[in-house]
């Protein structure tokens, strides 16, 4: 009793063992809640919310780079391995910029200059997130679905670049009256915030449905909002308009607390790899396209406000490349009605060739029987 008792204290301290990733996830929603609402009634007045508001903004973008390479380490000797390793890179680049903020407001006591040396670490993670959501695993995709993608990706793409354009990137472009680096790192940052929505639509056009995608799309939806809160800095910043505690900086948080919850996601057991095979292309799910397409109606409300040729071209492009995706989806379902009429065709053949056989065998069966 003793041989089999052993095996099975084993299996069950398995199956009830406490999950620690629970309590933080809720812990992350609760730090979340409680920051919001600090911006919000501002207890302690105004020193008290700069303290709080740098102090947080710092730390968290360091616990999402910790959780990171935990993600890396788990995955390590693959693609997801790397992506994550770069992603990790990027949020401790990020977390520079942070800290050299909040050092500059509370232990220097200045207004931080721009450009300043946290420029450094804001520009320089960048590149390291974008390499990184571009190696995040993507469901196989070819022939007419990976078309499909494309122009997906282009509608997505178009309808934010002309939104950013309209709103940040031209005043800013008309207005500059800096100096020459100041100028360059201010459209450097609405550009660079572009090739990240880029790669997130790419994860999230690519994505596998089910399960296993949750963490590739929380970490989408995590970049696609600190690309958000950092259009908001720009402009606000153009209009004289931000400050530390600002309601922007919630986006900040809420980025960098996604991606440490799709760390912690990614750092449990290994879920169950999908037992289709790699050249079978799943559907996208409704989801993946409601993210894709989120920004066209955006684009349709500011053609309503503010006419304007080049935002009217812009509309335009959008709408013929959603025509022609259109007719992709209609070529896509031709080739796959006359595939499926292909195959009932040979299993209707098939059938006939059994049930003839079957006969014969009968037939014989019973001829044996006669002799």
């Amino acid at each position: 009793m003793n041989a089999y008792s052993s095996p099975i204290r084993r299996q069950l301290a398995g199956e009830l063992s406490f999950d620690w990733r629970w309590p933080a996830a809720v812990a992350l929603l609760v730090f979340q809640v409680l920051f919001v609402d600090w911006l919000l009634l501002k207890p302690g007045g105004e020193t008290a919310l700069l303290w709080f508001d740098d102090i947080a903004v710092a730390v968290a973008p360091f616990v999402a780079g910790v959780m990171s390479l935990a993600a890396a380490r788990r995955y390590w000797g693959s693609r997801t391995g790397v992506g994550w390793g770069l992603i990790g890179v990027g949020l401790f680049l990020f977390t520079f910029g942070d800290a050299t903020w909040a050092f500059q407001e509370l232990a220097m006591g200045i207004e931080v200059p721009f450009p300043s040396v946290s420029d450094i670490g804001y520009l320089g993670g960048y590149l390291p997130v974008f390499l990184g959501l571009l190696l995040m695993p993507q469901a196989p995709a070819t022939g007419l679905r990976r078309t499909k993608l494309t122009l997906d990706i282009l509608i997505g793409i178009t309808a934010v670049g002309l939104i950013s354009w309209h709103t940040v990137i031209a005043p800013l472009l008309a207005e500059g009256s800096g100096s020459h680096l100041a100028d360059a790192v201010s459209v450097a940052y609405p550009f660079l915030d572009l090739a990240i929505v880029f790669a997130v639509l790419i994860l999230v056009a690519r994505a596998r449905p089910g399960a296993s995608s949750l963490p590739i799309l929380l970490l989408g939806a995590a970049f696609a909002v600190t690309a958000f809160s950092d259009s908001l800095y720009t402009y606000l910043s153009q209009v004289g308009d931000y400050a530390t505690g600002s309601y922007i900086d919630a986006g900040w948080l809420a980025g960098y607390n996604l991606v440490t919850l799709a760390a912690l996601l990614s750092v449990g057991p290994r879920l169950r790899t999908d037992p289709r095979p790699r050249d079978e292309e799943p559907p996208t799910s409704f989801w993946q396209s409601i993210a894709i397409y989120g920004a066209v109606v955006p684009v349709g409300v500011l053609l309503l406000v503010d006419m304007q040729r080049f935002l009217a071209a812009g509309v335009l492009v959008v709408v013929a490349l959603m025509f022609v995706r259109q007719l992709v989806t209609i070529r896509e379902d031709i080739v796959l009605n006359s595939r499926l009429a292909e195959l009932s065709a040979k299993l209707e053949v098939k059938v006939k060739e059994q049930t003839l056989r079957l006969l014969h065998r009968r037939g014989e069966a019973e001829g044996d029987s006669v002799r």
